[in-house]
């Protein structure tokens, strides 16, 4: 049975983080030190870790940073999905973490946005996430080789805008 782990940047132990990183490694093989600097930098206090766990081992992690989308002029709270990686691929585990991740932007009433390489799209889109087209996305980063996917927003829109930093 599969635990999901919930917890805030700021309250994020050292014996956590340190095994964050041994599962970052494995998909962004970066030194400790390196990996360490872009989470420092790129997590605010209120962002969040999400790891998944089996008999108290880590599995799988990602995490989430508090943005705002705005959809056709209307504002919306949302969280923005990285560093999505597995101990191990192809096993399913990373499937297990998105359930649990989707599931937890819908308890929270929340969009969910990422940005992914176009291989890994279909990964998202079976497990509930939907592709924007480049048309309607406007960034405030260069974003040529990604796909935008979104989740928890079923209507029809023409544009989104984010204007957060890449995630």
């Amino acid at each position: 049975m599969y635990d999901i782990i919930i917890i805030r940047h700021d309250q994020l132990p050292d014996y956590l983080l340190n095994e964050i990183i041994k599962v970052k490694t494995v998909a962004w093989p970066f030194c400790y030190d390196s990996q360490k600097k872009w989470i420092k930098i790129n997590l605010k206090d209120t962002d969040l870790h999400l790891l998944l766990t089996k008999d108290k081992e880590i599995l799988a992690y990602l995490n989430l940073i508090e943005i705002e989308v705005i959809i056709d002029s209307n504002h919306f709270d949302g969280y923005g999905i990285g560093n999505v990686c597995a101990i191990q691929k192809g096993k399913g585990i990373g499937t297990e973490l998105i359930k649990r991740v989707n599931k937890f932007i819908i308890e929270e009433r929340k969009v969910g946005l990422l940005f992914c390489k176009p291989n890994l799209h279909y990964f998202y889109v079976k497990s509930g996430w939907t592709v924007v087209s480049k048309e309607q996305v406007a960034l405030s980063f260069e974003y040529n080789n990604i796909e935008t996917l979104i989740f928890n927003f079923n209507l029809p829109f023409q544009q989104l805008i984010y204007k957060g930093q890449a995630f």
